[in-house]
């Protein structure tokens, strides 16, 4: 089981790494669809006439195989991380519009701590305390009870 720090610290590492995983999903989207229209999905029978004796080789039988289990092993990786992306986005619609401001500042524009507090007029201290807030909010949206569970022991007792 994960200590508390390591929720709090796995939701920063999701947090950063947000803006990549959207960049990531666009290029997957268009590896996909070059991959669909480009590439060997199988042979037509009807159509092709592959050799005198209609028999097919065995490389173009393995490329075939190759591209279909790409295909499909990228629309795993797209499925995968769009869940991702939306577990990030919904726990954003959880926050106020003070907070969510901080968590974009902070962990997808990678701004400063000076050039944050600048841009919600709020102190350091006050601004440190609201991201704090703000990424437990987002770290029970992605771990729920476990994550609930290492902030308070007693209430495992309670919801159990």
């Amino acid at each position: 089981m994960m200590e508390k720090h390591d929720y709090f610290e796995l939701t920063e590492k999701l947090l950063y790494s947000y803006p990549c995983l959207k960049l990531n999903l666009i290029t997957l989207n268009q590896e996909l669809m070059n991959f669909e229209h480009d590439n060997i999905k199988g042979i037509d029978f009807d159509r092709v006439n592959v050799s005198k004796t209609y028999s097919i080789s065995k490389n173009t039988e393995d490329k075939a195989v190759l591209n279909i289990e790409r295909i499909d092993s990228i629309k795993r990786d797209i499925l995968r991380l769009k869940t991702k992306i939306d577990m990030i986005e919904r726990s954003l619609d959880e926050l106020s519009e003070i907070q969510r401001k901080i968590i974009d500042l902070k962990y997808f524009k990678d701004e400063s701590r000076d050039c944050i507090c600048f841009s919600v007029n709020l102190s350091p201290s006050q601004v440190n305390v609201l991201r704090k807030r703000a990424v437990h909010k987002i770290k029970l949206c992605f771990f729920g009870l476990n994550a609930l569970n290492k902030d308070c022991p007693r209430l495992q007792t309670i919801l159990l």
